[in-house]
């Protein structure tokens, strides 16, 4: 978080030697009580509040880390769903919970583009939650109806151009980095599209198999399944490079020069949680995204496992912010 907390600022008038030493006796003497509750800690179920809807591409990163930090935590990891406004509605659970250690939230970018779109507006995002690590990247895509008259990303901008606002595109809500890269992509190829945001991936894929809407940006982890089963085709993942596990899908940048938004995913906590307990968190997190079956589960769903301290997620965080800003500003998002 930015700044400093209101305890640390200069005060109004000068302090005593007196009230100093009166506070630090108060602070000896709590000293014993937040030693023994971390040392307790964590003595009952921790619930991690997930601000999307639930049988989506997250459920496939969180199952694994949520059983394995359950086994090394000694208590039940449970999930509780929280979706919409963008991911927003979730966040908000989490920043309104008890700074106890026993609720963690799941973010992804959408939460770093909110951030960016919201600074003109005063707001600090990032500074109503805790970071505690960084989990990982996972790859995105623009995959399309069998029956669509394009096979390829240039294929797709030359329909465009033919047929300027005939073309939808769905993603998983206003603000998402997917929605991001849809208007990324029709700036930088001078295309008219219509975006169609969804609250849920249930919603988008039963409109897109059902060809009601013919194209959306969508996790590869959740697109996978559809495309092994030749229902959905992929055009070009947002990716910068091809993926090492999944040489044989193109990327929009082999068409579209520079063109790259990644996806991340992480986990905070609410404002003021004790810093014993956000260290001990980003440890069990980092050491079970190095687990092997984890990070073999994650790559089978085009993840990388990452994890990191505190520190360097709110730093990873606040720099992904102005790149996204720097990208919304591109595509002429408000």
């Amino acid at each position: 978080m930015s700044g400093r907390p209101p305890f640390a600022r200069s005060p109004a008038r000068p302090v005593t030697r007196r009230q100093m030493l009166l506070a630090s006796g108060q602070l000896l003497a709590a000293a014993p009580l937040r030693a023994a509750h971390l040392s307790d800690y964590p003595s009952h179920p921790i619930r991690l509040i997930v601000p999307m809807a639930p049988g989506g591409a997250a459920d496939g990163v969180l199952r694994p880390l949520a059983a394995t930090l359950s086994r090394s935590l000694g208590q039940t990891v449970f999930t509780e769903y929280w979706p919409g406004a963008g991911t927003l509605i979730g966040t908000q659970q989490v920043a309104r919970a008890r700074a106890d250690g026993y609720t963690v939230g799941f973010v992804t970018s959408a939460h770093a583009i909110h951030a960016a779109m919201r600074r003109s507006q005063g707001v600090d995002l990032h500074a109503e939650v805790a970071p505690v690590s960084l989990a990982g990247y996972y790859a995105m895509g623009l995959v399309a109806h069998p029956d669509l008259a394009a096979d390829s990303i240039d294929e797709l901008i030359a329909l465009a151009l033919r047929e300027p606002g005939a073309l939808e595109y769905g993603s998983l809500g206003m603000g998402t980095a997917m929605h991001l890269a849809g208007e990324l992509l029709a700036t930088s190829a001078g295309m008219n599209w219509v975006h169609v945001p969804y609250g849920a991936s249930s919603g988008l894929y039963r409109d897109l198999l059902g060809g009601r809407v013919r194209l959306a940006f969508a996790t590869l982890a959740s697109a996978l399944p559809y495309l092994r089963a030749g229902r959905l085709k992929m055009l070009g993942l947002t990716n910068a490079r091809r993926i090492e596990d999944f040489p044989e899908l193109p990327t929009i940048a082999e068409t579209v020069a520079d063109f790259e938004v990644l996806g991340f995913f992480g986990f905070v906590a609410p404002p003021r949680t004790p810093g014993a307990i956000v260290d001990r968190l980003a440890a069990e997190l980092s050491a079970a995204l190095r687990a092997p079956a984890v990070k073999h589960q994650l790559a089978a769903q085009g993840a990388v496992a990452w994890g990191s301290t505190a520190g360097e997620f709110e730093a990873y965080m606040r720099a992904a912010t102005l790149r996204y800003g720097a990208l919304a500003k591109a595509a002429g998002l408000t």
